[in-house]
């Protein structure tokens, strides 16, 4: 019996970060549990991931012409699906006649986060969001998914039951693109109280983080962990940055603080979030300082926060999609 091939597709590197990259890597698991082939293509900086070692996959330069890359990768490895997740300012050009093309073969066309615009050329659109935005829920395509059951990411063992502690976890993205790590340490040193401990997780295409000279808290820093489940685990409390990561710690159930530092282009999500009351959503670094110390010294509303998000996030949203996107393919021959 032939067992079907799924090309992913996706872009990761210093400019993007790791989040379509790890939405991938969920989604290349959940496929294989459902007995298909998946091979991972990735536009962008080469990296070293331990779930790579396992995972048929090849790294595309950026400039190196990510279509004709996608469509000799499609013959080689005869896939019957592709899905993108690609970032929305890198798409190639000439994107609409390359899914017209895989129509014309047969070959499924889904799409993670975006390309609405392509929808008439898609057979799926999935958006990992629990928000979209109002003017554009009317007029939504039936291939649409969105919700909180969509999110794509690893399932780790099921982590403990939250307890109070002083252990905090803070994430800025694989690539810490506002540059956080400067100024956010000295401001956590002087803001958390002494009982606290610091992880700051310094992702693959970050620069050290700048930490006090004398500091008053015990601080670690973690360089380019193989995945958050272990680190998410023993943390009390986590500080994110809004992204994938995020969710992630939502899915295990930390308290958590999180934060937009890139101007308002994630406003409208995080007052959306905020009214889900599954995070403390902070108006800038200062604030989420500030808001991390007062969730650290308030054991009820932290306990509230971890059980709400862990009840949000309960449906494995990588597993959902695997399942579609075999119903969309052949039977086996």
């Amino acid at each position: 019996m032939r067992i079907h091939s799924v090309l992913l597709v996706c872009h990761a590197g210093s400019a993007v970060g790791l989040g379509h990259l790890s939405r991938m890597l969920a989604l290349a698991e959940a496929l294989a549990a459902a007995g298909r082939k998946p091979y991972l293509l990735i536009c962008g900086d080469g990296l070293s991931r331990q779930e790579l070692a396992s995972l048929p996959h090849r790294f595309v330069a950026p400039d190196d012409g990510l279509r004709a890359e996608i469509t000799r990768t499609v013959a080689a490895i005869q896939a019957e699906a592709v899905v993108f997740d690609l970032h929305p300012q890198r798409l190639p050009g000439d994107l609409a006649e390359l899914l017209d093309e895989f129509g014309s073969r047969g070959v499924r066309r889904v799409a993670v986060d975006g390309l609405l615009a392509q929808a008439p050329r898609l057979d799926r659109i999935w958006l990992p969001s629990f928000y979209l935005a109002p003017e554009l829920r009317p007029a939504l395509p039936a291939q649409v998914r969105y919700g909180w059951d969509c999110y794509l990411l690893r399932r780790h063992p099921s982590p403990p039951e939250w307890q109070p502690g002083g252990r905090v976890l803070v994430l800025t993205g694989g690539s810490d693109a506002a540059g956080l790590g400067r100024l956010l340490p000295r401001l956590l040193d002087e803001a958390l109280p002494q009982w606290a401990t610091v992880c700051w997780v310094q992702g693959p295409y970050a620069s050290p983080p700048t930490l006090p000279i004398a500091p008053r808290l015990c601080w670690s820093v973690v360089q380019s962990p193989q995945g958050l489940g272990e680190l998410l685990a023993a943390s009390g409390h986590v500080l994110t940055v809004y992204g994938v990561s995020l969710f992630e710690s939502l899915q295990c159930g930390r308290p958590t603080v999180v934060f937009s530092p890139y101007g308002g282009k994630d406003d409208r999500e995080l007052t959306a979030l905020a009214a889900e009351d599954v995070a403390v959503v902070a108006d800038g670094m200062d604030a989420a300082a500030a808001a991390l110390t007062r969730l650290m010294d308030d054991a009820g509303r932290s306990q509230r926060l971890a059980a709400a998000a862990r009840a949000r996030m309960a449906v494995d949203g990588a597993a959902a999609l695997a399942r579609e996107i075999v119903d969309l393919l052949p039977a086996p021959a």
